[in-house]
């Protein structure tokens, strides 16, 4: 059990696949866009299943709490913040 609940969510899944997830989603943020969506993220992760997209979920949360992305106004889309 990982300290931070994240593997509850993927309970057939790894935390490496996590973690892989987490370095994936921080490059696309760090390509200098204004804006990223969840359904970009599952497209370039390949997050075809649920429990996929639940990993791609925990790593845009974990951007949110290092204060790399916000929420904005309008559903699955992030603020990249620079």
């Amino acid at each position: 059990q990982a300290e931070d609940g994240i593997r509850d969510c993927l309970l057939s899944r790894g935390l490496g696949d996590v973690y892989k997830r987490q370095v994936l989603i921080r490059a696309k943020v760090n390509q200098g866009r204004e804006h990223i969506t969840l359904c970009e993220l599952y497209e370039t992760l390949g997050a075809n299943t649920k429990a996929e997209q639940c990993s791609v979920r925990w790593g845009v949360r974990r951007m949110k709490d290092w204060g790399m992305i916000k929420k904005t106004s309008r559903r699955g889309v992030y603020e990249v913040i620079s």
